[in-house]
């Protein structure tokens, strides 16, 4: 399957925006590559709250709120594990970000898969 590499400013499905990149050599389109460890700006949960409304309980619980936080979600690149820039796994579309959110679009010009 082909997918779309993942670039600065590119979203995952929660509109969390990738805001640093820590590589600075690969780009795609005039944007930076992003790699896993990539951080990401603050966004809502979106209905990731763990199971905690079906047991009545409101919103997530504040160690799963900040998840979502500026600067503390990361990117996590598998790429199947086979495309790599300065020994760190390339994000694509389809990645699971560490707040649990998915990768969504990426760039127009550069796949891997």
């Amino acid at each position: 399957m082909t997918r779309r590499v993942h670039t600065m400013g590119d979203q995952n499905n929660g509109q969390g925006v990738i805001n640093v990149v820590h590589q600075s050599k690969v780009f795609s389109e005039s944007k930076l590559v992003s790699t896993s460890g990539d951080f990401g700006t603050t966004h809502d949960a979106g209905g990731l709250d763990g199971g905690w409304a079906e047991l009545g309980l409101p919103g997530l619980p504040p160690a799963a709120d900040a998840a979502h936080d500026q600067n503390i979600w990361t990117t996590i690149g598998n790429a199947g594990s086979k495309v790599f820039i300065g020994g760190k796994p390339v994000v694509a579309e389809g990645d699971t970000d560490s707040c649990l959110h998915v990768r969504i679009g990426g760039s127009s010009k550069l796949f891997i898969g």
